[in-house]
């Protein structure tokens, strides 16, 4: 797997198959009412719920002093999913007192997934593979939102979602003590939610190989990013990050004077690292409110054309999905 670059404060991973092919085999799997499409690719693979059949190494052997990677991960998955109740807790006050009601559940519906996800006694990746490849089949999910964890050394940033495993990646410096470093497990669980959405629009074997070849890519290859993916990511983070400030971004964007970003690294007690992240988000949000998301979905333009600007300047081309489990390219005019 290859991590992209991506700006500070979140990033996006794409799963490379390097010099190896990867022969996409797929076939339907029926959940309920709900037809889902599932792959085989020598990956940990996911489409709804979580499939795979899996070629890989089992984890190191450690000596009885240190814990394992797997024991690393299960103890990092308890922080991440403690701390993120503890957020929940100290914003959701706040979130019911909202008057915009579709504000509301899209705020609630990350921590809901994260919630859910504690219940996935498959949520580990490396125990994960490990356990299927001893059985030597595969494993499939029937919760749509089912995700797995896995510990990893990230280049730039604490935390990734891989869309074709349905992994959330903790980088190896993730502090779930850290409110910016939980405001990042919260962006990319709405990389999560969105990406569910969108292998459940997925109704073809054409449309999941459409699918396979966007999400994985060899070294060299074009880099390619949903930046609607990243309109609603970024959108939902701001919204949060405002309760967090009490309000400090949208009234700002509205009357002024301009959030200052080391007051708020200050009040938040975030790293120094951080505070590119801070700024990204303060600057986003300047051009998100006071309108934000309308009842149609649809985000200030001003908003879309910075957020896609970004992914332009670190070398992304941009596509947006077309709700029918296809990407087209992405041209501002017509968004």
């Amino acid at each position: 797997m290859n991590i992209k670059e991506v700006p500070p404060g979140t990033e996006q991973a794409s799963e490379s198959l390097g010099d190896s092919e990867g022969k996409v085999e797929a076939q339907k799997v029926v959940f309920g009412f709900r037809t889902m499409l599932i792959a085989t690719l020598g990956l940990l693979l996911a489409a709804g719920g979580v499939c795979s059949a899996l070629q890989g190494q089992d984890a190191s052997p450690t000596s009885s002093a240190e814990k394992s990677p797997e024991d690393q991960t299960d103890v990092l998955i308890a922080r991440v999913e403690s701390a993120m109740r503890a957020l929940k807790s100290k914003v959701m006050s706040s979130i019911e007192e909202m008057e915009d009601e579709q504000l509301k559940k899209d705020l609630k519906v990350p921590f809901d997934v994260i919630g859910r996800n504690e219940a996935n006694t498959d949520k580990n990746k490396l125990r994960f593979k490990r356990e299927v490849l001893a059985i030597g089949g595969h494993h499939i999910s029937d919760n749509p939102y089912d995700f797995l964890y896995e510990l990893r050394d990230i280049d730039d940033g604490v935390a990734a979602y891989a869309h074709v495993s349905r992994t959330m990646i903790l980088g190896k410096s993730l502090d779930p003590d850290n409110l910016l470093d939980c405001l990042v497990i919260y962006h990319e669980t709405r990389h999560v939610i969105n990406d569910t959405h969108f292998r459940q629009g997925i109704k073809s074997d054409a449309e999941f190989a459409a699918y396979m070849r966007f999400f994985t890519r060899r070294e060299g290859e074009e880099k390619m990013v949903c930046v609607d993916d990243e309109f609603t990511a970024y959108g939902i983070e701001i919204e949060l990050l405002n309760l967090m400030l009490d309000g400090a971004l949208y009234d700002a964007a509205v009357s002024g004077p301009p959030v200052d970003p080391e007051e708020v690294r200050a009040l938040l007690n975030a790293r120094t690292d951080q505070i590119g992240m801070i700024k990204l988000l303060i600057e986003f949000s300047e051009v998100y409110y006071p309108n934000g998301m309308n009842e149609n979905g649809v985000y200030p333009r001003a908003f879309v054309n910075l957020v896609a600007a970004n992914y332009r300047n670190l070398g992304y081309s941009l596509y947006i999905n077309t709700g029918k489990g296809t990407q087209v390219p992405f041209q501002t005019e017509n968004y």
